[in-house]
């Protein structure tokens, strides 16, 4: 908030206290400002990739895209996102995928790129699940256990073919992925996460009952099973960015549903984990690819009445895992146009996430 700022800057919103000193947040995020003491802001990220494809590589990878500012689709020689460094370098515990994406891949149109396997081969793929978590995972009524050992029994046959199947490369992310998904069904632990009914009304109703509310619901039950990585997408079925705001819907959007929907459903993910015992060691992470234009699109003709793309300085929220609580770390100009003290960038992101995981490169 920038409540000093020109009116083409800092929009019809006002800023409320938080339960920190001199911190102020959007008057759409009650539920968060009362939770200050227990997250720190950084307001000062920023680099130079104005594409959602690209910036969206380099934020879930840590890596610069090799042609920036293009909506490119997802290659076999990326980079892996976090989730595959963590299938490659920490087995996880059996039963349980290493990382799993809850609510789809952001931008599927382009293959998914920065949340692939990438250079380490698509066996390292996080787990993708993109339908209502509730009940997801049970057994269709016509699949009864008799027919999964049948098809466990022609996997374990495939596999005594391997050395023939090997030939073709396109096989092995295959086979891969169909054990993967043969453990996962056989795992109690993995299974029972999904079924949110398991929790009170009470509950349900702190995260709400939004896509990302209830995903965030699963993401702590997923903690609470041992899954390492997860990423919540908050995006409409379809795979577009709804948080995409060029237009003069924008302040309607965020007011009515966006900032609502996510004001509750982190509140309720860190005051769960928190009274559980589990944020110290789990780290939490609410960003995106980058940035607003600091001022209110009325410039192009006709006028948009949004904010376009602007990757110079944007912030981002993070709490748990090592993080100190209730601080803001770095600042921006006047306008949130450029930082103005310790800039940061999607790489320094990296280091800190994979320097408080058990991840050891």
């Amino acid at each position: 908030m920038k409540p000093s700022a020109p009116i083409e800057a800092r929009g019809p919103f006002k800023p409320i206290p938080t339960k920190v000193v001199d911190l102020h947040v959007c008057e759409h995020l009650p539920r968060l400002a009362q939770l200050a003491d227990r997250y720190t802001i950084v307001r000062s990220f920023s680099h130079t990739n104005s594409a959602h494809a690209t910036g969206l590589y380099t934020f879930l990878t840590g890596w610069p895209h090799r042609v920036p500012n293009q909506n490119s689709p997802a290659k076999p020689d990326d980079y892996p996102h976090f989730g595959s460094l963590a299938s490659k370098l920490s087995p996880p515990r059996p039963g349980l995928p290493p990382s799993t994406i809850l609510g789809g891949q952001i931008l599927p149109q382009f293959n998914g790129i920065g949340q692939r396997g990438g250079l380490l081969g698509d066996a390292h793929d996080p787990v993708v699940i993109d339908r209502n978590p509730s009940g997801l995972l049970t057994l269709q009524d016509d699949i009864p256990l008799v027919r999964m050992d049948k098809r466990r029994s022609l996997l374990n046959e495939l596999q005594d073919l391997r050395p023939q199947l090997d030939r073709i490369s396109e096989t092995d992310g295959f086979t891969a992925a169909q054990g993967q998904a043969l453990r996962l069904l056989e795992s109690n632990k993995f299974v029972s996460s999904f079924d949110l009914d398991a929790e009170s009304s009470e509950t349900r109703e702190r995260y709400g009952r939004s896509k990302v509310g209830e995903n965030l619901l699963l993401a702590r039950r997923l903690v609470e099973a041992g899954v390492p990585v997860i990423q919540v997408s908050d995006i409409p079925v379809n795979g577009e960015q709804h948080w995409d705001l060029h237009y003069s819907n924008i302040f309607t959007a965020l007011e009515n549903k966006l900032l609502p929907n996510l004001d509750r459903g982190v509140s309720a993910l860190l005051t769960d984990l928190d009274e559980r015992g589990l944020l110290d060691e789990t780290l939490v992470v609410v960003g995106g690819e980058f940035g607003r234009t600091p001022w209110i699109d009325h410039a192009t003709n006709p006028p948009q009445g949004g904010r376009q793309h602007w990757p110079f300085c944007y912030s981002m929220l993070f709490a748990g895992g090592g993080i100190r609580r209730g601080e803001v770390f770095g600042a921006s100009d006047e306008i949130a146009a450029y930082p103005v003290a310790q800039k940061v960038a999607p790489w320094d992101f990296a280091a800190t996430l994979l320097h408080l995981s058990v991840i050891h490169i």
